[in-house]
């Protein structure tokens, strides 16, 4: 009985986390695109970190090429992280435009934040006032740029773009696609509601004299991961007004899904690896909470399947319905204000899955390190 109340309880803290969501997807402001002109004022760096890239840097570069964006106040800076294959002279044999520029990173000597380490050394030579973070496995839209800086005012110093990823139908690819969508609005709506949490680096960008005012990464080198949102939460902390999520379609930026399951769970280690080291303590304890929701539920189901003891069962039932339909209406709240081709065909799949995969990949980032682009990393 003791377990049935404590399971009770964090079933209803999720329901009210997820309502949270839900209310600050609707505090997000849409902007049409009458406000895209007003976005072209500014002076922007693009900084494109990548390792061994040779198989999608072409393509990203073809459609960086295509932003329209004044040539003039825009500047494209490749980063390359100690590559080991031909991603630099597949750089370097393309035409780039002259506001475009390849830079090489620090040597590859440590064992933590290596991409820290290459954004800073964009940053060197970076010009603009506003600092775009990307990804060299992106696909931009035509009006990305100007979708995404239309949401810097005199207020804002940090903005979160959509991420998506594409897929070619399959299921693992759709269930990815499915799942990943869900961690972007629940972005969206924590920074609705006024509690930024998670952003992603693939479409983000910041004020420079922001990233300097907050010291940069400075306090974040013991983590490998987190450029982004331990940034974002270094500003939130001044003011969480000062940070925006791009709540506009012609601003998603395509991406590509893991080729595999260990790809996957390398992914979301790594993702999961900074949890407990995120510094407003109230984050730390609803993430530890919604982490106890899904072990509680682990724990209820092997209960019932060992007992078959209908309260158990109920118990079980109850807690995966809630959860199964409060998810299903953020998630289509959410697509329906962000992306043109949302499809719930594998959702029931992906519930099935989504506590096992949480509860492994938590407790993997918390007690291990990781690889990464062939390298062994350390948290």
């Amino acid at each position: 009985m003791i377990f049935a109340a404590i399971f009770i309880l964090l079933i209803f803290f999720y329901l009210y986390f997820l309502f949270s969501i839900g209310r600050g997807l609707d505090k997000l402001t849409i902007k049409t695109r009458e406000a895209d002109k007003e976005s072209c004022i500014y002076n922007v760096s693009v900084i494109i970190p990548f390792r061994d890239e040779e198989d999608v840097l072409r393509d990203n570069l073809r459609s960086l090429k295509k932003a329209e964006y004044p040539a003039e106040k825009l500047q494209v800076i490749y980063v390359d992280d100690n590559s080991a294959d031909d991603s630099v002279k597949i750089l370097e044999e393309e035409k780039l435009p002259g506001h475009f520029q390849i830079v090489s990173s620090y040597s590859d000597n440590e064992s933590r934040g290596h991409k820290k380490r290459a954004i800073l050394k964009g940053l060197e030579s970076a010009k603009g006032d506003i600092i775009v973070i990307s990804d060299a496995d992106c696909i931009y839209q035509r009006d990305w740029l100007k979708s995404l800086l239309k949401y810097f005012d005199d207020s804002v110093d940090f903005v979160s773009g959509p991420v998506v990823f594409n897929s070619d139908g399959n299921i693992f690819q759709e269930i990815q696609k499915l799942e990943f969508a869900s961690l972007v609005i629940s972005g969206a709506g924590l920074i609705g509601a006024g509690t930024p949490v998670i952003c992603n680096a693939a479409n983000l960008a910041y004020r420079k004299h922001a990233f300097d005012r907050v010291g940069g990464y400075e306090g974040t080198w013991k983590l490998s991961s987190g450029d982004d949102e331990q940034l974002m939460h270094k500003i939130a902390a001044e003011d969480p007004r000062k940070v925006k999520f791009a709540l506009c379609p012609d601003a998603v930026v395509t991406t590509r899904p893991n080729k595999s399951v260990r790809d996957l769970f390398s992914q979301r280690k790594r993702w999961a690896s900074k949890g407990l080291y995120y510094p407003e303590k109230m984050i730390v304890i609803k993430l530890v909470l919604l982490f106890q929701f899904f072990i509680s539920t682990t724990v209820s189901f092997f209960l019932a399947l060992y007992t078959v003891d209908l309260f158990y069962i109920l118990l079980f039932a109850a807690g995966m319905s809630m959860k199964f339909i409060a998810d299903f209406i953020v998630l289509k709240k959410g697509s329906r204000l962000l992306f043109k081709d949302f499809s719930p065909r594998y959702y029931f799949i992906t519930q099935l899955l989504h506590i096992p995969y949480i509860v492994f990949s938590a407790i993997a980032g918390l007690f291990g390190n990781y690889s990464w682009k062939g390298r062994r990393v350390k948290r």
